[in-house]
């Protein structure tokens, strides 16, 4: 339901040392973070759930957080795509991988078969390869 929320929290620190005020995704993650912080606020999520995603927002890997935390990496994992879930719910659009996939169909007239591929991606494994990669680089 959250690709784009989970991508652009991974890569937080990257868009953000040099930030693009134009950048769609720099802009896009600005919304994120105070989404972020209203569910918050209002005890939509717990203090440990936000401090995961603040971890993982700030380049920590899986590994770091659960000695960090002391919760085994699966929980850490659900947990983080749990609230990157509301987060998506709560902003809505684009945000969720439906619309995300409805607004890139029509601005590049995907085929049926391309959005399928497109949806397959999302929810692979291999969701976030290039977005990590580019992390590193």
């Amino acid at each position: 339901m959250s690709w784009i929320v989970q991508r652009l929290l991974i890569e937080k620190l990257k868009l953000k040392e040099n930030p693009d005020f134009e950048s769609d995704d720099y802009n896009d993650l600005l919304l994120i973070e105070k989404a972020l912080k209203n569910l918050r606020e209002k005890n939509q999520i717990t203090s440990l759930e936000y401090i995961i995603v603040d971890y993982i927002a700030e380049g920590y890997q899986v590994e770091d957080i659960e000695k960090f935390v002391g919760i085994r990496r699966q929980t850490i994992a659900r947990i983080y795509k749990d609230v990157c879930n509301r987060i998506a719910f709560y902003l809505g659009g684009s945000f969720t991988d439906d619309g995300l996939i409805e607004d890139l169909r029509k601005e590049y007239n995907l085929s049926k078969e391309q959005v399928a591929n497109l949806d397959d991606y999302m929810h692979s494994k291999y969701r976030h390869k290039l977005s990590r990669r580019s992390n590193v680089e």
